[in-house]
Formats: structure tokens, C-alpha cells, sequence
């Protein structure tokens, strides 16, 4: 017997128009499921959105570093 998550979550979703039918066509072209296709897309998009977040971070504390630098602070 397969074990269940207890974190999993099941969520409806409607897709309407242009989405619906590129998300179709996304899981078509990729032998998926449509579920497996926004899983997958969905899970892409967090982790770019995390990294994105990291660099931004990164960015900010190497410029906040420089102008120390500028004005003469430690």
C-alpha cells in the first residue's frame, strides 16, 4: 500500500483560454499528466523566485558594503 503524505495538499485549479490550452500542450510535448506539468512548472518557478530573492540579497549587501567603503566606515 502507498504511503500519503500528510503535507500533501490536494487544490482545484481552473484554468481558462490561452493557459489552459499552453499548459496542455506543455504536458503533451512532455509525455506529463497535467497535474505533473503544473507540479513541475510550479516548482520551477518557486525555486527561480528563491534564488532570484538570494542574489537580490547578495546584490544589496555588496552595494550597502561598497558605500561603506566610499564614505570611509569599517
Amino acid at each position: 500500500m502507498a504511503k500519503v503524505d500528510p503535507d500533501a495538499k490536494t487544490v482545484k485549479v481552473r484554468l481558462k483560454g490561452e493557459l489552459a490550452i499552453e499548459l496542455q500542450a506543455f504536458a503533451n510535448e512532455n509525455g506529463l499528466a497535467l497535474s505533473s506539468a503544473l507540479r513541475l512548472l510550479v516548482s520551477e518557478a518557486l525555486r527561480a523566485r528563491h534564488l532570484e530573492a538570494a542574489d537580490d540579497h547578495e546584490r544589496r549587501k555588496r552595494t550597502s558594503e561598497m558605500f561603506r567603503r566610499q564614505i570611509g566606515g569599517n
